[in-house]
């Protein structure tokens, strides 16, 4: 018997396991003396278990726990963060989740953004996976609802439908306000990023990209980041550290600024070939590590925060990208969800090794 899977990387042994009447091909993966992982070592497994994935689109880590929001499946997989190992695949009843697109921890809660109509927010028990509430109602203005942020007692919600941001009181689920007109130039607000006091939105339409910056404690209107002089062009992805903030732009050209965050100051625009930026759809930065991950590359680029040169891009078939579109880091933890082919990849931040690709 024959497997498609067999020679399909280099090093590749493939099992058959027969569980029940169901054959189950696993792959494993040796890599043979190179790289930073010792000869020999097991990288990879496919293992079949169930994880469910379809079209991960967003990430979070809780307490040792990896969760991934299926956009495609309605559903959220959990996961140990530290091997992979399926803890439970969260999707009943049906209206818990629909076209989950992002998703936010704090405190032992898990909040997911639903992107279908009507627009909700879902609040879990990170430990349990058990429902607490589903926050959305005419009130909350929800409209295509596609990014969270988090501040101690606050979340905001991006509205990429009707050009808002709602703001949830995370102990209750109450609407705070939302903000919205057109001083604040939010439009198809794609990212959110929070810290200092203050909230920034991606504004993502094409032609009028622009980053909103905001009082994160009464919503007041700081400044509106726009112009040529930034660069910006559908901006999609934010980064917030040590007073930098890091925005990729789809462009073109495809790009990634960095601003002082507290003045609005551009640094630098960083772009070219050498970096490979291809439709930069997600952003994590920790410490002098600035990941990028190219969806249309189905790439990962790391540069260097501290001076925007190039560190590394990370391709090729043992990493499994395909269409990256979302990114989780934790220490030497780097996680990538790729939507276009249902896996989940790690990474070692701190070497680039392939830890592993979890697949059904």
């Amino acid at each position: 018997m024959t497997s498609k899977l067999a020679g399909a990387h280099r090093g590749a042994v493939t099992l058959l396991v027969r569980a029940g009447t169901t054959m189950i091909a696993a792959v494993i993966v040796l890599v043979l003396g190179t790289g930073a992982t010792p000869t020999g070592a097991l990288v990879r497994v496919n293992s079949g278990r169930g994880y469910q994935f379809n079209s991960p689109s967003a990430l979070a880590l809780s307490s040792g726990k990896l969760f991934v929001a299926n956009y495609a499946g309605n559903s959220v997989t959990e996961l140990e963060a530290s091997t992979g190992a399926l803890v439970r695949v969260i999707s009943r009843p049906a209206d818990r989740f629909r076209y989950p697109a992002a998703m936010a921890t704090i405190g032992g809660k898990l909040f997911v953004a639903n992107y279908g109509r009507p627009g909700s927010v879902t609040e879990l028990k990170a430990a349990t996976g058990a429902v607490v509430r589903v926050i959305g109602g005419p009130s909350y203005k929800f409209n295509g609802p596609d990014a969270l942020a988090l501040d101690g007692d606050r979340l905001f919600v991006a509205n990429s439908g009707n050009k808002s941001v709602t703001e949830v009181n995370v102990s209750n689920g109450a609407l705070v306000r939302v903000i919205s007109g057109p001083r604040y130039d939010l439009d198809t607000p794609d990212a959110l990023a929070v810290g200092a006091g203050k909230l920034f939105v991606a504004n993502t339409v094409l032609g009028q990209s622009s980053v909103t910056v905001l009082d994160a404690g009464t919503g007041a209107l700081v400044r509106v980041m726009s112009g040529q002089g930034y660069a910006f062009n559908s901006p999609d992805a934010l980064a917030l550290s040590g007073g930098k903030l890091f925005v990729a732009d789809l462009g073109p050209p495809d790009a990634v600024t960095e601003l002082i965050a507290a003045t609005g100051q551009l640094v630098r625009v960083i772009s070219g070939p050498a970096y490979e930026f291809n439709f930069p759809v997600a952003i994590v930065l920790e410490g002098s590590k600035l990941f990028v991950a190219n969806k249309y590359g189905s790439l990962l680029t790391e540069v260097d925060a501290s001076t925007g040169a190039l560190v590394k891009a990370f391709s090729g078939s043992p990493y499994g990208f395909r269409f990256p579109a979302a990114m989780a880091l934790d220490g030497d933890k780097l996680f990538v969800a790729n939507s276009g082919a249902g896996s989940v990849t790690e990474i070692n931040a701190s070497t680039g090794a392939l830890v592993r690709v979890l697949s059904d």
